[in-house]
């Protein structure tokens, strides 16, 4: 890096210098993103302990839980959003979930070929719905219609149908439902 800084102080990168920098960066992230999966699942086994998770949670680790939601490597998605899940039981954090706008985020991986992602995001979306604001953020996204569509998937109807429910309680869902294909499906 130190050659490459003095070489573009006197104006002589070329592209080869630029690729091998850019391969470089790209290892350096993924090595991140492995052990940030590997912190945030070694997090969730602490957080079994309620104490430990309460310290957690004032140190704000739902809100780096949420903006963890940005990377694309799938195990430390799947480490983000089940620690997500676990947490989403309490209120007060569910709160917290719907203050940085997680159903923003959600909404990006449905549809998805993984279905082991899916399903940890139907669940969490499930428990998210208990939150009325939660449920009026929801029926301002796509994220609605595509949890309709994941009702034509058998493996997912029953995480859909159970997520419907829950958020039918809303008008602002009910109006929104009767846009989609629900009711036919259902």
């Amino acid at each position: 890096m130190h050659k490459m800084n003095k070489k573009a102080a006197k104006g002589e990168v070329n592209e080869a210098d630029i690729d091998k920098e850019r391969i470089n960066f790209n290892k350096f992230i993924k090595k991140t993103e492995k052990l940030l999966s590997f912190c945030f699942a070694l997090l969730l086994n602490l957080a079994e302990d309620l104490n430990i998770e309460r310290k957690m949670v004032k140190r704000k680790i739902v809100q780096l839980l949420v903006e963890m939601m940005d990377r694309n490597n799938l195990d430390l998605l799947y480490s983000v959003l089940n620690f997500l899940k676990k947490l989403s039981i309490f209120s007060e954090n569910e709160r917290q979930m719907v203050q940085y706008k997680v159903v923003d985020k959600l909404n990006k991986f449905i549809p998805n070929p993984n279905q082991q992602l899916v399903n940890i995001i139907l669940r969490l979306t499930l428990n998210l719905s208990f939150d009325v604001e939660f449920c009026d953020q929801l029926a301002e996204t796509p994220l609605l219609k595509k949890i309709v569509e994941m009702l034509k998937v058998g493996q997912m109807r029953s995480h859909g149908i159970s997520i419907l429910y829950q958020l039918s309680k809303s008008e602002k869902i009910r109006a929104a439902l009767t846009f989609t294909e629900c009711l036919p499906i259902v």
